[in-house]
């Protein structure tokens, strides 16, 4: 027979139970508070998906790792995926089917969401399927864990890796990066671009098959980069892969693996040819500068000398008769001294400022009457012109450019010896600052002169010279080598630009641009050869004795009282004491103590009216023109003849009496105005 428990140890008991009771609901308190603890510190929480009725659970961990309290996200799996981020919410959906269907064992999938303040954060979701009896899916259980900052690394080296890349593609110079066989693993648009390579990927292809011919101290600098070396190579050389060269500088620099070990190298090279091709230009005009200093002080001097010996035969020519055997050899004295002047006008074509007098002149006119001259004597050479209506006008001496063309046609010639065709064209173009200033002169219109040949051509070596003085690929004793680099130097002078454009077997074309006018053409009016005599009074400025011996002669001869002055001082001083007595000045320009263009401003200032023609051994240069330009009424360059003496003289005598003549008849108007008065 059971006994009953007494009141007092139900009692008892109820207690017992009561504080164990309290034992576990502070057990499950703790587990709860360290599990919370534990998901939020790890940050990581359980949720519950019911697949047959839909119910939804979601931790507050969860939502604690969004940002969110629990009561401001709904326990509903439709609030849930709106903030799955909306790139990433397709793609879940998709893994947690394939779970539900048995496609994969366990739903694992890592994919954004959308924090409260904007950003996203990285959750690694893991969870397992329920299923019943049947096999069928009944609940989805599992865990979201924040992996963001696991994440940012790896995003971060992603994201550096696609900027480099970016940056490699299309940095704006050419870069490439090789493996140590050479085979490309990236490689900028610009690499592809400046050698020709085209669109298709390089990756895995070997630069030296795409350079077979590239040079062999290339290649040993490529080993010597394999071995950590830092190369760096100024402008060299860089044959492309259609056949042409550019100008180039290299630097390369080895890579290498995160043990340490060297990868390949990086190949780092930009174009500078258009760079180069400013400075052989610049380079170039500054040769040409520097020649033409010294060439035209070289002409000066022996202009003097063929001066002396020019007016000495024209003295002694004055009296012999036509029949004494002495003409002969005055004649081909003469012809000597004109094939020094011709010589010497020449190193004056690429001297600096060597022009004679320039006018307002048609080219198309100087090209055909030029090209017709030419072509009487090469009967084997077929000529073609194309020539722009109406006729370009440019401001030039006509001798210097006929010299220019006729340069370029006997080069045609020499290119053709067994006969070709020669292209004469005229065209009017716009060149802008761009083009101009590599070869200094000024942006505008020009007149574009073409002389094409089908010749033989030449290569880059003889193209790169061919402006050059004494330059020449004729014999010895053939040629001075000075037709070309006269040309260049008379072209420059006239502010133009000539270029040439030449291939070995493909011919040779010369473009000489020049400056376009709107001045009028000058029609030029044949001197005759006649000798002009007078009886004026000159003064004659000259520093050589020789010259001023001779010069004082042939003014003589004409009939001229010459007064003598060693300079420019002197000439000034003869002023003062008799300029009413001097009817002209003949004034030399290079002259010692005080040149001409002071004595020239000295004169003017006490005799305005006093005419003056300025003598030079060089030509009409910026110093001359100067003078010119200031009023000075002519020029005349040495050595010139007796009879050129005369007319010039005479010319200018006659105009300034003509100029007399007419103020002293307004004069006289005046005084019978006054009477009527």
């Amino acid at each position: 027979m059971a006994i009953k428990p007494t009141y007092e140890e139900l009692e008892q008991r109820i207690k017992e139970l009561k504080s164990h009771l309290e034992e576990m609901k502070e057990t499950l308190r703790m587990g709860v508070e360290r599990y919370k603890l534990a998901t939020s510190a790890a940050k990581v929480g359980v949720w519950d998906w019911n697949i047959g009725t839909g119910e939804f659970y979601l931790d507050p961990s969860i939502k604690a790792i969004l940002g969110y309290t629990d009561d401001e996200i709904q326990n509903d799996i439709e609030v849930w995926l709106k903030y799955v981020h909306p790139e990433d919410s397709n793609a879940v959906m998709k893994a947690a089917q394939a779970c539900l269907d048995g496609v994969t064992a366990e739903y694992i999938f890592e994919h954004r969401m959308l924090h409260k303040d904007g950003s996203n954060r990285w959750i690694l979701a893991r969870g397992q399927v329920i299923r019943d009896e049947s096999g069928n899916a009944v609940r989805l259980i599992g865990t979201d864990a924040d992996i963001t900052e696991r994440k940012q690394p790896k995003n971060a080296l992603r994201h550096h890796e696609e900027l480099l890349k970016l940056f490699v593609k299309h940095t704006p110079a050419a870069v490439a990066m090789c493996d140590q066989q050479m085979r490309y693993l990236s490689y900028s648009d610009r690499w592809a671009q400046d050698y020709g390579l085209g669109l298709d990927s390089l990756v895995g292809i070997c630069h030296y098959d795409l350079f077979p011919d590239l040079p062999t101290h290339w290649k040993e600098e490529h080993q010597r980069c394999f071995e950590g070396k830092v190369i760096e190579r100024d402008v060299e050389p860089f044959p492309r892969k259609n056949g042409s060269m550019d100008w180039v500088q290299r630097k390369l620099c080895p890579w290498r693996h995160r043990s340490g070990e060297i990868g390949g190298l990086i190949m780092f090279t930009e174009v500078v040819t258009d760079k180069k091709q400013l400075e052989d230009q610049l380079h170039q005009s500054q040769k040409m500068e520097s020649i033409g200093t010294l060439a035209g002080g070289i002409a000066h001097d022996f202009n003097n000398l063929l001066m002396g010996i020019q007016g000495r035969a024209s003295l002694i020519s004055m009296d012999l008769k036509p029949s004494h055997p002495h003409v002969e050899h005055i004649k081909a004295i003469e012809d000597s001294i004109r094939g020094g002047t011709n010589l010497t006008k020449q190193l004056l074509g690429f001297a600096r400022g060597g022009k004679y007098e320039v006018r307002p002149i048609d080219i198309n006119e100087l090209l055909l009457e030029s090209a017709t001259m030419f072509g009487r004597t090469k009967k084997e050479i077929h000529i073609h012109t194309k020539l722009l209506s109406p006729p370009p006008v440019v401001v030039a001496d006509r001798r210097q450019i006929e010299q220019v063309l006729l340069n370029l046609y006997i080069n045609a010639w020499q290119a053709m010896p067994d006969g070709g065709d020669l292209y004469l064209e005229t065209r009017m173009v716009t060149l802008d600052d761009a083009y101009c200033k590599s070869y200094q002169v000024e942006p505008g219109r020009y007149a574009k002169v073409s002389v094409t040949d089908t010749g033989t051509g030449m290569d880059g070596s003889i193209r790169r010279q061919i402006f050059d003085p004494f330059f020449t690929t004729k014999n010895k004793g053939r040629g001075t080598g000075l037709g070309l680099a006269s040309a260049y130097g008379i072209i420059k002078n006239h502010a133009g630009i000539i270029t040439v454009d030449s291939r070995v077997g493909q011919g040779t074309k010369f473009n000489i641009y020049l400056p376009i006018s709107e001045k009028k053409i000058y029609k030029e009016v044949p001197i005759g050869t006649e000798l002009v005599k007078g009886s004026e009074t000159i003064l004659l400025v000259e520093d050589e004795a020789l010259i001023m011996q001779v010069g004082q002669a042939m003014l003589e001869k004409l009939g001229y009282r010459v007064i003598a002055a060693k300079n420019g001082k002197q000439a000034v001083d003869t002023i003062e004491k008799n300029g009413d007595e001097i009817d002209l000045v003949i004034l030399d320009l290079i002259m010692p103590e005080m040149g001409g263009g002071r004595a020239f401003d000295l004169i003017r200032e006490i005799k305005p009216a006093l005419p003056v023609i300025l003598c030079s051994g060089y030509s009409l240069n910026g110093q001359a023109n100067a003078i010119m330009r200031r009023g000075c009424n002519a020029f005349i360059q040495k050595p010139f003849t007796i009879s050129e003496l005369s007319q010039k003289v005479r010319k200018i005598l006659g105009h300034a009496k003509r100029l007399v003549k007419s103020h002293k008849e307004n004069h006289a108007d005046d005084k019978r105005f006054e009477r009527r008065d």
